[in-house]
């Protein structure tokens, strides 16, 4: 049961697979705003934010990127937090929101968008091995 799991994640992630996670990574993120219940609407955006980032692990690896770049996210929250904790005042705290969202915007279009390595399976002995 565990090692299906694990080869899937391990695996590489197309473009296809990689909106359509996005757009349920969307519609999830909807949901929690229309339960309006606290706990579960928080407990929904956890659970869209974890699979949103298996998802773009999949995909950096399939763009030939470390996967560990998926913890984006929670680096942006991180200056989210600092930021709120700093409380900035004027224009710089409007600046440094627009900074965090449009870095995020622009993270999740560039490795949905960016074209995958090309296979490593190059010598029919090789690819017979990978496929039994």
């Amino acid at each position: 049961m565990i090692r299906p799991i694990l080869s899937w994640l391990g695996g590489r992630g197309r473009r296809r697979e990689y909106w359509f996670g996005f757009a349920g990574f969307v519609a999830l993120l909807a949901a929690s705003r229309i339960t309006g219940d606290t706990g579960s609407s928080l407990l929904i955006k956890f659970l869209a934010l974890l699979a949103w980032m298996l998802l773009s692990a999949r995909r950096l690896r399939d763009i030939g990127w470390p996967a560990w770049l998926a913890l984006f996210p929670l680096l942006m929250m991180g200056l989210g937090v600092a930021q709120v904790i700093i409380s900035l005042t004027g224009k710089a705290t409007v600046l440094m929101t627009g900074i965090i969202g449009w870095s995020w915007l622009a993270f999740i279009i560039v490795i949905g968008a960016w074209k995958p390595r090309p296979a490593d399976i190059t010598d029919p002995e090789r690819q017979a091995e990978v496929f039994g």
